[in-house]
């Protein structure tokens, strides 16, 4: 039996290879191939194969890419929103991310390598960089930023400088105990951004304080120092107390002179200062605030006008100026309409008339007042609490409401069905009840006067919550007892804390000592806005109610 002819297997070249697949693309059969390239048939078919597993490897590869790059973005996304609740601002939230940065500033005290420090050790929390600044910015204030990035501590040759421990910045820890006098002789302590030497702050009150967290000490702490002219609610003082300040109130509960009030700036030396609407605060104020050192950075009216303040003084002086506006709104408009019906329904005068023994029984006649539902009230500004007035009438009482304002305010005058008056003299010829809400301006002083009060209605009653030199006194006094008007009802006075006698001794006019936003809420919120303003400014920040 002959032996079978074996194959003979030859490797192809590339340009072969190359000829070879082009005749497939073009549908030629493999035994004509074979031919063509005068090669056995095995030797194509072999051939075939391999570019098979060739093309399937690349393949295989590629998918193989794809599912890691896919693993990829979705772990990046798991980060993401792993760590989402860490960036900015809730840095505060989490104490062990705040633990973390202080341990690290010690020896890194960068952002930018705490934060690739934060990656490599495969921690359970991130912040980024700038998160890390922004935080270390709004703790520790300005102070911090000068020895962050201070030349000095870049040299090529020495490196970073590791920072000291009063360096660090504050607020993570849990507890502050004031730092005694044994304990200051050892550290230096900080006058704006000039480091003051440990012998000088020996004899200095406690300055700064120690910054404990769970009983184990962290660093030294600066502490700002804060003056309140009188005593405030205690809501204001707490927020100052736990941002960490020294705070410094008055001890004798009163209105200080302006004399009395730059000897205890001088005296104190505060950061900032909390003041009331009853400080009168001018050039020479600011003057002496800002030529001290450390120079008091704002003063915090704690009311919602700021008449009591030259505040092109203070813009002169660098210094801040806020007000606390929109926390007393309602308890304004509340008192303002308590006032018109109390007068309306002569409350006051009954009660006097109680108390003197003259009641004998019911008589038809007896305190007569008048109606305030669906009579016209006119509004002279119409500001936040004009604008509440306004809704307790038209929807409380179907009043109709006339306003004056220096701006038409066509939402207003829809929703309420309001008219809007171009002139004073329009809504107070027209108007039952006229409430005044005007801040105090040249223009707006003496805005009631004997001309005016001429031009009301003889029934008509007059009610000012804003300020009292708005009215002339004198003239409301004639105006009242000759009848000109029928009643009035004031919470603020042309001479505060002084009253016109004219005025104490009629009987159709109610006189309330500036209580109208005396409520303990009311007061304790703006305390607290107040403090806040001055936590902002010592931060570095805008305070929210700046006044420009």
């Amino acid at each position: 039996m002959p032996k079978k002819h074996k194959r003979s297997y030859r490797h192809l070249n590339q340009a072969d290879r190359d000829r070879l697949q082009a005749l497939r693309d073009e549908g030629v059969r493999q035994k004509e191939i074979a031919k063509i390239l005068k090669v056995d048939p095995a030797t194509i078919s072999r051939e075939i194969k391999r570019n098979r597993r060739k093309y399937r490897k690349k393949r295989n590869i590629k998918n193989k890419n794809a599912r890691y790059e896919a693993g990829v973005a979705e772990h990046k996304a798991y980060e993401r929103r792993k760590y989402a609740k860490y960036q900015g601002k809730n840095i505060n939230e989490n104490r062990d991310l705040r633990k973390y940065i202080i341990k690290k500033l010690k020896k890194y005290w960068n952002p930018d390598e705490i934060a690739g420090r934060m990656k490599k050790d495969n921690e359970p929390f991130y912040a980024s960089k700038t998160a890390i600044y922004e935080w270390l910015r709004t703790v520790y204030g300005q102070r911090w930023c000068p020895y962050l990035y201070s030349r000095r501590y870049h040299k090529k040759k020495r490196g970073p400088k590791k920072p000291k421990r009063h360096m660090i910045p504050h607020r993570i820890g849990i507890e502050y105990r004031p730092l005694g006098a044994a304990n200051r002789s050892r550290y230096g302590h900080y006058e704006g951004d000039a480091m003051v030497s440990a012998k000088k702050t020996a004899s200095k009150t406690a300055y700064f304080c120690q910054v404990f967290d769970g009983g184990q000490f962290l660093y030294n702490k600066v502490m700002a120092k804060i003056f309140v002219t009188r005593k405030i609610p205690d809501a204001g003082i707490t927020k100052l107390k736990s941002a960490v300040y020294e705070v410094e109130v008055n001890p004798e509960d009163r209105v200080l002179t302006k004399d009395e009030l730059i000897k205890h700036i001088k005296r104190i030396k505060p950061d900032a200062v909390l003041a009331l609407l009853t400080d009168k605060l001018d050039a020479d104020v600011f003057e002496v605030a800002s030529a001290q050192k450390p120079t008091v950075k704002i003063f915090a009216n704690m009311a919602v006008g700021f008449d009591n303040m030259d505040v092109e003084a203070a813009k002169k002086a660098g210094i801040m100026v806020s007000n606390t506006p929109g926390v007393l709104t309602d308890t304004v408009a509340e008192h303002t309409f308590a006032l018109m019906l109390a007068i309306a329904h002569r409350v006051s005068e009954a009660d006097r008339f109680s108390r003197a023994g003259k009641y004998h029984g019911w008589e038809p006649m007896m305190l007569l007042g008048t109606d305030v539902s669906k009579k016209t009230l006119g509004i002279l500004g119409l500001g936040r609490i004009g604008s509440r007035v306004a809704h307790h009438a038209a929807k409380g009482f179907d009043m109709k409401v006339l306003y004056y304002d220096v701006k038409r305010n066509e939402e207003f005058e829809k929703e309420f069905s309001a008219q809007f008056c171009q002139m004073v003299v329009d809504v107070l010829q027209k108007s039952d009840f006229v409430s005044i809400h005007v801040p105090l301006l040249p223009t707006t002083k003496h805005l009631l006067n004997a001309e005016t009060f001429k031009m009301m209605k003889p029934t008509a009653y007059l009610i000012n919550t804003s300020r009292g030199q708005v009215i002339d006194e004198k003239a409301l006094a004639e105006a009242l007892k000759n009848g000109v008007i029928k009643g009035a009802a004031i919470d603020v006075f042309e001479n505060e804390p002084a009253i016109d006698p004219d005025l104490i001794g009629l009987e159709n006019i109610i006189l309330t000592p500036h209580i109208a936003s005396a409520t303990e809420e009311t007061r304790a919120k703006m305390a607290e806005l107040a403090a806040e303003n001055i936590i902002a400014a010592l931060s570095g920040k805008e305070p929210p109610n700046l006044v420009k």
